[in-house]
């Protein structure tokens, strides 16, 4: 019986930096990237839709390993047709692992990119979950500079706006668990600054040896996963703590001073509710507002840039219209 290890966080708050740091430990078979849709299993009785999911997260395996390592592939692509229906679907995860990890360690360590705790403590009911939180300001400034630090990444959907709720979700989440003996709640701020010491709190949280050396899965400046063979031994991780929040906007600030969930961890600032301005999206879609931005005066970028501001300003509005209505009914469901 394999011991799951879940790594859970509303992105870009150092969820791949623990999994680089664990990756390649002796105990510790770790799952390279994100499996970000394990949270999502609605453990249904029916055997057609458990067995698709489980393709669907087989599959998501499969995308993880490099091309120098196609013959793996597929040969684990063959063995998909030969999962098993078992009434547990952790009995059929764990034979999915197997396929996946034939040296059997005791201990899997998977990145969910997801903050929901719940799901996870209901499906694998004797795992164990590192939860990692950021300072909401700078979380979801880098979460913008993520998705559009260049003026030529036109990138277009919700996922910056949905940044605050799960921002919320994550916070409420840690409050929930952080009494849990399941569960050990992690600053990035503290990981960065005194790194030796949070690991050692997470060795001894998942009763693993000690890690004496930073060895980090990472190369170019992208996490990669040791199955690659990589593994880039390191002094320190990066302690220039980015107090940086630039790029949000006095609108932002706003929606960020309502996850209220994340006053216990956190101590920042209040702003005043200011409306939606769409002159100063404009701007800071191209670049103008903020810093570590590109900007490009290319004509075409620059035509292509203005549509994706008139169809993201859409989509944050009412984003941010969905976020208050949820947040109404919490308050409702508390009083």
């Amino acid at each position: 019986m394999r011991n799951f290890i879940f790594i859970t966080g509303a992105g870009r708050c150092g969820t791949n930096v623990i999994r680089g740091l664990i990756d390649g430990h002796k105990e510790v078979n770790v799952v390279p990237g994100e499996l970000n849709i394990i949270p999502h299993y609605n453990n249904s009785s029916n055997f057609n839709s458990k067995k698709k999911y489980l393709e669907r997260l087989f599959r998501s395996f499969l995308r993880q390993i490099p091309y120098e390592k196609k013959s793996l592939k597929k040969n684990l692509e063959k063995k998909i047709i030969n999962l098993k229906n078992k009434k547990n679907f952790v009995d059929d995860f764990e034979q999915m692992i197997n396929l996946f990890f034939p040296n059997k360690k005791k201990y899997v360590l998977i990145n969910t990119q997801n903050e929901n705790i719940d799901f996870l403590k209901k499906i694998f009911k004797n795992c164990k979950i590192i939860h990692m939180l950021r300072n909401p300001l700078t979380q979801i400034n880098s979460r913008y500079l993520f998705r559009f630090r260049s003026v030529s990444n036109n990138f277009r959907g919700n996922e910056f706006t949905n940044s605050f709720k799960r921002n919320y979700l994550s916070f409420e989440q840690a409050n929930l668990y952080k009494r849990n003996t399941q569960v050990k709640i992690i600053k990035m701020e503290q990981l960065l600054t005194n790194t030796h010491k949070v690991l050692d709190n997470i060795t001894k949280f998942l009763k693993i040896k000690k890690i004496k050396k930073l060895e980090l899965t990472e190369m170019e400046g992208k996490f990669i996963s040791s199955l690659n063979g990589k593994i880039l031994v390191t002094k320190f991780i990066n302690r220039n703590i980015n107090k940086d929040y630039s790029n949000l906007l006095p609108n932002d600030l706003y929606y960020c001073s309502l996850i209220n969930s994340a006053r216990k961890f956190y101590n920042y600032p209040k702003f005043k509710k200011t409306s939606n301005n769409f002159i100063l999206y404009f701007l800071r879609h191209m670049g103008f507002i903020g810093k570590h931005r590109e900007i490009s005066f290319n004509p075409y970028i620059i035509f292509k840039r203005i549509i994706y501001t008139i169809i993201n300003y859409s989509v944050d509005k009412k984003g941010k219209i969905e976020f208050e209505i949820f947040l109404k009914k919490k308050n409702e469901k508390k009083n």
